[in-house]
C-alpha cells in the first residue's frame, strides 16, 4: 500500500510536469531546459509500469453520538447535565419522577404474594374434600351400598376434582398476568433511571426539570469519546464492494477503515427530505495517529490497477470519430497517426492495450 502512496504521488508530480510542457509557455525567467540526447522535443516514450485509477471522497472525524432517551415517560425528576457535561459510562444523567410505578410496584407485588398464599390454602381445602369424598366412596363400595349411591359419590369426586382443575388453571392465569405486571412495573421504575452508555460528552438535550419526556423520546445526544468515525462523501455500496482496495488517510497519515453501509430505512428518508448523502467509515485501526473529533480526512478507493500496464501521457491520446490514436514518432521525426485500444485511465496517464509497444515515440506536443 506504501508503494502505491508513492506512486500516487509520483503519477501527480509528473502529470504536473507534463501538462506544464504541454499546455503552459515557460515564463521568460525560467532557466533553459537540455533536451536529452537523441529526442526529439515534445515527444516521451512508451513505457511499462503501474497505473491505476483511485476515487477520493473528501472527509472530516467525527465521534460517534448515542440518542439517550427514557423507556418509560413522566415527569423529569432531576437532570444531571448541560450541554458540554462530560461523563463517565454508568453515570445518571436524568430521573423521572417514579414514585407511581414503585408505589404500584410494591403493591403489585404484596396482592401476588397475598393471592399465592390464598390459592395454596384452596388448593389443600379443595384437596381434603376431594380425599374426604373417596373415603366415603370405600366405605360404601365395603358396606355394600346400592349401586345408585356409589355411582352418586363418584360423581361429586369427579366434579370435585374437575372443579380444581379448573380453579388451577384460573390461579395460573393469574398469576402470570399479575408477573407480566410486576415485570412491566419494574422496567419502568428501571426505565425512569437514564444512564450514560460510554464515556463521552453531552453535546445536546432539551430536558428540563418538571417538564415530561415521551418513551422512546431523545432527550440527550452523548458523543462518544473513544470510537471515531469518517464522514465522507457520498459512494455507493456497490462502488465499496467492487473497489480492489480501501484506505484513509487523516491529517496526511494512513488509518485502517471499514465501510459502514447505510440502512435502507435511513437511506429512502434522507433521499426523501432532501438531506446531504455521506457515507460512514469507521476508524477501525489508527496505528500511531493521533486521530481526534474535527480532523479532515481522505478516503481512497483503488478501483482499477495493473502492475505491468504500458503506458503513455494522458495528453498524447486523442480522440475524434473514429475512436483514440496518438502520433508515433518514427526515427526521421515524421509523426504517424497510430490507432490504439485504451485500458486504464486517468488524469495523467493511459493504458495502451493495443497499437503500441514498449519503448515507442509518440508526441507530446499540442
Amino acid at each position: 500500500m506504501k508503494l502505491i502512496h508513492k506512486l500516487l504521488a509520483w503519477h501527480v508530480i509528473l502529470s504536473l510536469l507534463l501538462f506544464s510542457g504541454c499546455a503552459m509557455n515557460a515564463s521568460d525567467d525560467a532557466p533553459e531546459l537540455i533536451e536529452p540526447v537523441g529526442m526529439e522535443p515534445d515527444t516521451t516514450v512508451v513505457y511499462r509500469g503501474e497505473i491505476f485509477n483511485v476515487i477520493t471522497l473528501e472527509g472530516l472525524v467525527l465521534p460517534q453520538v448515542h440518542d439517550l432517551y427514557f423507556k418509560a415517560g413522566g415527569i423529569i425528576d432531576e437532570v444531571m447535565v448541560t450541554i458540554g457535561s462530560t461523563v463517565k459510562a454508568g453515570d445518571v444523567i436524568a430521573r423521572l419522577d417514579a414514585d407511581f410505578y414503585v408505589k404500584s410496584l410494591e403493591s403489585t407485588e404484596n396482592n401476588l404474594a397475598y393471592n399465592l398464599e390464598v390459592w395454596a390454602l384452596s388448593e389443600k381445602m379443595a384437596s381434603a374434600k376431594i380425599d374426604i369424598a373417596k373415603i366415603e366412596l370405600k366405605q360404601l363400595k365395603n358396606e355394600g351400598a346400592a349401586a345408585s349411591a356409589i355411582g352418586l359419590k363418584e360423581i361429586e369426586i369427579t366434579e370435585l376434582e374437575n372443579k380444581l382443575d379448573a380453579d388451577k388453571a384460573l390461579w395460573e392465569l393469574a398469576r402470570i398476568e399479575l408477573e407480566n405486571s410486576i415485570e412491566q412495573l419494574r422496567e419502568q421504575v428501571e426505565g425512569s433511571v437514564l444512564t450514560a452508555p460510554c464515556d463521552g460528552t453531552i453535546v445536546y438535550t432539551t430536558a428540563v426539570e418538571g417538564g415530561y419526556a415521551m418513551a422512546d423520546s431523545s432527550l440527550f445526544r452523548l458523543a462518544e469519546d473513544e470510537n471515531l468515525y469518517i464522514s465522507a462523501d457520498y459512494v455507493t455500496s456497490d462502488q465499496v464492494d467492487k473497489a480492489l482496495e480501501i484506505y484513509g488517510t487523516v491529517g496526511g497519515k494512513e488509518v485502517t477503515i471499514k465501510y459502514e453501509p447505510m440502512d435502507r430505512v435511513e437511506y429512502l428518508s434522507r433521499n426523501d427530505s432532501g438531506k446531504n448523502m455521506s457515507s460512514t467509515f469507521i476508524v477501525s485501526d489508527a496505528g500511531d495517529v493521533e486521530v481526534e473529533s474535527g480532523m479532515s480526512a481522505v478516503i481512497f478507493l483503488v478501483t482499477e490497477r495493473d502492475n505491468d500496464a504500458l503506458i503513455v501521457p494522458t495528453c498524447t491520446v486523442r480522440q475524434d470519430v473514429n475512436g483514440f490514436f496518438v502520433y508515433l514518432v518514427d526515427e526521421t521525426g515524421t509523426q504517424i497517426r497510430r490507432n490504439i485500444k485504451r485500458g486504464i485511465y486517468n488524469d495523467a496517464y493511459v493504458q495502451i492495450l493495443e497499437g503500441l509497444e514498449e519503448g515507442d515515440v509518440v508526441y507530446a506536443g499540442n
